[in-house]
């Protein structure tokens, strides 16, 4: 691809074209170490080569080619159905028509218009106060920076910065190791790819096999900060077509800047069921600020075939661990064992492994970290024969605590206890339950704005005993200010059989208010 001259404005009206070489035409023969002048207009039928310079107040016309060494300088207009090389610079104050190709290893000035048909190409920095268009391509290695609107029917490539004032309009690919900055609207048909920032005042169509738009509109009429919203893209899809890589590695969050990006974590779910590759795949992201009652949109990126994964637990809720590391974090978990009990970080899971003892062996893993506030603890977990287990939210003296509880044999209920005072029910009333199944579960435990507790289960139908899917909220009120810790319990005693694997996998606490933002992703058709 060629670029495109663009031209800065010049206050007189003169050409001057220096060549190191000899003018030869069909009809005539201009040879000069000098200079040469004329009021009038210069036509030649072959090629100008000068060793000085030529002035002209008129019109310069060629149907073959114009190639200088040194500077052309006109206040007029350049018509060329040809080819212009040009490796010194070139300034013009009027309009640049070509159907031809234009090509410079020196600096293009306009503060005109410049038109052509043809590929543009150069190796320099290309400053414009008019308008660039082409029918062609334009690529350069500096930069490209116009007042005006960029218009072209091929590809626009640069390894510096595009900036403009106007709109960008290309029916192919936008390229820049820089920064794209427009107070318009930038318009692509293929992908738009940039190792700075993408910026506009205006409005952004980008295609869909690059970024989709993001859409979250806040209705609880709070300006909300750090909060995590889901995002569920149909990556099995994109990845289908090739647009994604297979692993969702290439996944980015982009703030509505166009630059920043944002902390996520793709959800695996049960089985893989809300992850990658998936018609629905769950993308958590951290988003800065949502304005009060209004809607702000970010963009879910891919396609980069090079990319690897930045999806973090850890950074993107107020805690997390997904335990991929095999090695438990003494900064975000302390174990309480008793007897025999054993509690390990292993197949990136964490595992409840004591065995059956006389007296009973106990295993319990609790967050370092204290939560206040209107927030939502969610894990994976699984019960694993017959053992107690219990999952809590609970104050450090348990006496404010909202907990799931299963009973060895089977039983499962759930129970809300405010200053030591228990409300309970059960969930799933069978006492043989767990010893019948022993599925996977998800498990949920919001502390709402009013300081009810909400709690809510679901089994997969994929799972024994599935599907399953309660929900409910308890009445008593424990204050948002009352430090709150996820507490995980494994016992084990000497009848305790049949064991089978016990864990709990992605634990996560985040941010609620009521109603939660809503999200829309803006697929292209």
């Amino acid at each position: 691809m060629r670029l495109l001259p663009l031209f800065g404005c010049s206050s007189a009206t003169l050409l001057v074209i220096a060549c190191s070489g000899t003018t030869i035409t069909q009809n005539i023969v201009l040879s000069s170490g000098g200079s040469t002048s004329s009021g009038g207009a210069s036509v030649i039928g072959g090629s100008n080569a000068i060793g000085g310079a030529t002035h002209t107040g008129g019109s310069p016309t060629a149907g073959g080619s114009s190639s200088t060494g040194g500077m052309s300088n006109t206040g007029s207009s350049t018509n060329t159905g040809g080819t212009s090389s040009n490796r010194g610079s070139t300034s013009i104050g009027g309009a640049i028509t070509m159907g031809g190709t234009s090509s410079t290893g020196g600096i293009t000035t306009s503060g005109g218009t410049t038109s052509t048909g043809g590929t543009n190409a150069t190796g320099g920095t290309t400053p414009n106060g008019g308008v660039t268009s082409t029918g062609g391509a334009i690529s350069t290695g500096g930069a490209i920076s116009t007042g005006g609107a960029i218009s072209t029917g091929g590809a626009i490539s640069t390894g510096g910065a595009i900036s403009t004032g106007g709109a960008i309009s290309t029916g192919g690919a936008i390229s820049t190791g820089g920064a794209i900055s427009t107070g318009g609207a930038i318009s692509t048909g293929g992908a738009p790819s940039t190792g700075g920032a993408i910026s506009t005042g205006g409005t952004s169509s980008i295609d869909c096999s690059a970024a989709s738009l993001v859409k979250i509109t806040e209705s609880s009429g709070t300006t909300l900060t750090d909060y995590q919203v889901l995002v569920q893209l149909d990556t099995a899809s994109l990845i289908a077509q090739g647009k994604m890589k297979p692993d969702c590695a290439d996944v980015r969050l982009i703030d509505s800047d166009g630059s920043t990006e944002l902390s996520y974590w793709i959800e695996t779910g049960i089985a893989g069921e809300r992850g990658c590759n998936q018609t629905n795949t769950r993308i958590w992201v951290k988003v800065p600020t949502i304005p009060a009652s209004s809607t702000k949109t970010i963009t879910a990126a891919y396609g980069n075939p090079s990319a690897s994964s930045q999806s973090n637990i850890a950074s993107t809720f107020i805690f997390g661990d997904d335990f991929n590391d095999n090695s438990l974090d003494p900064t975000r978990w302390e174990t309480i064992l008793t007897s025999q009990g054993k509690l390990d970080e292993m197949n990136q899971r964490l595992e409840h492994n004591s065995p059956q003892t006389t007296p009973q062996s106990d295993s319990e893993a609790q967050s370092v970290m204290s939560f206040t506030g209107s927030v939502v603890a969610e894990m994976l977990f699984k019960k694993g024969g017959y053992v107690y287990r219990w999952v809590r939210l609970r104050s450090q003296d348990d006496a404010n605590t909202a907990t799931f509880g299963w009973q060895d044999y089977g039983e499962l209920s759930w129970a809300v206890i405010l200053n030591s005072v228990t409300t309970s029910e059960d969930v799933i009333a069978d006492p043989y339950w767990s010893t019948s199944y022993d599925p996977q579960y998800y498990l949920m435990i919001r502390h709402n704005p009013d300081g009810t507790f909400t709690l809510g289960l679901d089994v997969p139908a994929t799972q024994p005993g599935g599907p399953i899917s309660a929900l409910k909220t308890f009445t008593p009120q424990i204050p948002l200010a009352t430090p709150l810790k996820i507490r995980t319990y494994d016992g084990v005693w000497a009848g305790g059989l049949p064991l089978h694997a016990r864990w709990e996998d992605d634990v996560r606490v985040r941010k609620y208010v009521s109603p939660e933002p809503t999200v829309t992703v803006g697929y292209c058709s």
